[in-house]
C-alpha cells in the first residue's frame, strides 16, 4: 500500500492530489533552502549587470539565446544543470551562488 498519496480513478480528483502533494514538495524545497526560482534570476541579472555584460553578451558566452537569458531573468523559465555550470563561469561564481545558497 502506498502511504504517499491515494490516486483516485476520477481524472480530476486524482489531477488536484497530485498537485496537491507536487506543490507540498515544491514549498517544502523552498522552505528548507533548497531551491528558490527567484535567487536564480536576481541573481543572474545581477552578476551580469555588476560584469558590465548585455544580455546579447553574455547569452554568446554560455551558448545560448539573448531570449533565453531575458525568460532566465524574468523567472518564465530556470536554466539547465550545463547552463547554470557555464553562467557560473562566465559571471565569474560557483554554481551553488547562482542556486541560491551564500558566498561566491
Amino acid at each position: 500500500m502506498c502511504n504517499h498519496a491515494t490516486i483516485i480513478v476520477t481524472k480530476n480528483i486524482s489531477i488536484i492530489i497530485i498537485n496537491k502533494y507536487n506543490n507540498y514538495f515544491k514549498n517544502r524545497a523552498t522552505q528548507c533552502g533548497m531551491l528558490n526560482p527567484m535567487i536564480i534570476a536576481q541573481r543572474i541579472r545581477e552578476l551580469r549587470t555588476e560584469n558590465h555584460f548585455t544580455q546579447a553578451q553574455l547569452a554568446k558566452m554560455v551558448g545560448c539565446s539573448q531570449p533565453m537569458i531575458v525568460l532566465w531573468e524574468k523567472e518564465v523559465c530556470e536554466p539547465t544543470a550545463s547552463a547554470i555550470v557555464r553562467l557560473a563561469e562566465a559571471l565569474g561564481c560557483s554554481c551553488d551562488y547562482l542556486l541560491g545558497y551564500d558566498g561566491y
